[in-house]
């Protein structure tokens, strides 16, 4: 049996100084982060699978949503300020033997929390838990070209780019390439 490491509250300033906090998603949640996700996906021309108003979740296909990512290998961060969520971030782990020290995350961050180290916050307890975890040695993700912000963060935390799938997306009509992107873990050592 996997032993999933602990996933503790902590607390952070933005780059502009403001307070917010990040924790594992509870159900209870649920209800903040729907209101956080209609509004994230209701931007246009966001480098996000959803485009304006293409996303309908019901509170209780959220708390699901909330309850898959509490397995052995999966993880559900999210940010807030007070009591309002700001971002999350979403890591699904592989179920077989073959892929279980795998998975893939995705991240979005409120439009006024952006570009003042949130996202960054959520990725580097992404990849501290990872490291803890007796299992997971790769993480992946998928970029979407047009987003070379995220492209910068993701090869600061050491991601490389793994290839492309090519016109994988579409963008305001345009044609656009995902840009796939994998982080391989230092070994665990043995107990």
């Amino acid at each position: 049996m996997t032993h999933e490491p602990p996933v503790p509250e902590t607390f952070h300033r933005t780059r502009d100084d403001r307070p917010f906090r990040v924790r594992r998603a509870r159900r209870e949640d649920a209800a903040a982060l729907l209101r956080y996700a209609e509004a994230l996906f209701a931007e246009p021309g966001l480098s996000l699978l959803y485009s304006p108003g293409e996303f309908s979740k019901t509170l209780a296909e959220e708390e699901r949503f909330i309850q898959s990512h509490q397995g052995p290998n999966a993880l559900l961060l999210t940010a807030w300020a007070e009591e309002e969520a700001i971002a999350s971030l979403g890591f699904q782990g592989g179920t077989f033997a073959r892929t279980r020290h795998a998975g893939t995350f995705g991240v979005g961050v409120a439009k006024a929390w952006r570009g003042v180290g949130v996202g960054s916050v959520l990725l580097e307890r992404l990849i501290e838990w990872a490291k803890a975890h007796p299992q997971i040695e790769r993480i992946g993700m998928e970029v979407f070209e047009t987003n070379p912000g995220a492209v910068r963060l993701y090869r600061r935390f050491g991601f490389q780019e793994e290839g492309r799938r090519r016109e994988a997306f579409r963008l305001n009509d345009r044609p656009v390439d995902a840009i796939v992107m994998g982080l391989l873990l230092p070994p665990k050592k043995a107990d």
